[in-house]
């Protein structure tokens, strides 16, 4: 009998144990999501326009660069590599690239002039998001790095005479 009430009562003190360090963790992770969002990264009103200024997305194997495109000034650039994707030479014109070669890259060219245009790097999620609207409609982007698949994944909603795009 003594056993019974021995083990009930552990039993007890171990669940409540796991209850605190449960509402713990789950006030800490809410706190750690707010930080990170709040040091989200954001461009109003202008994309960047230099390599250094651009924003990045990465998971260690690949990774991209988001800025505006230097042959086009409408142009968004989407430049996308990988680690294994080296080279040892320089590429002409392009300093920061003494030893990346690029796996490819995605240029977005709106048809209409530039209004206004927004571009948020989200740490939280991951992924570089914007927007762009011009004279003959809008369109908005998401950039995201597929670690699991080895792949990035860009999504793109048009609408007005930027559609179809």
């Amino acid at each position: 009998m003594f056993m019974k009430k021995y083990y009930l009562l552990l039993s007890l003190i171990i669940i409540s144990f796991f209850k605190v360090c449960i509402g713990y963790a789950e006030q800490k992770f809410e706190e750690t999501q707010n930080l990170v969002e709040d040091a989200a990264l954001e461009w109003n009103d202008s994309f960047p326009s230099s390599f250094y200024d651009g924003a990045f997305l990465g998971d260690g194997l690949q990774g991209a660069m988001v800025m505006r495109d230097k042959d086009n000034s409408d142009s968004l650039r989407m430049l996308l590599g990988h680690y294994k994707a080296i080279a040892h030479y320089s590429i002409p014109q392009w300093e920061y690239c003494n030893s990346r070669v690029y796996a490819g890259s995605i240029v977005i060219t709106p048809k209409g002039d530039t209004k206004q245009e927004r571009m948020k790097l989200d740490l939280w999620n991951g992924e570089i998001n914007g927007s762009v609207n011009t004279v003959k409609g809008k369109f908005e982007w998401t950039l995201m790095s597929d670690r699991k698949n080895k792949v990035f994944i860009v999504s793109l909603l048009a609408s007005g005479e930027e559609k179809p795009f």
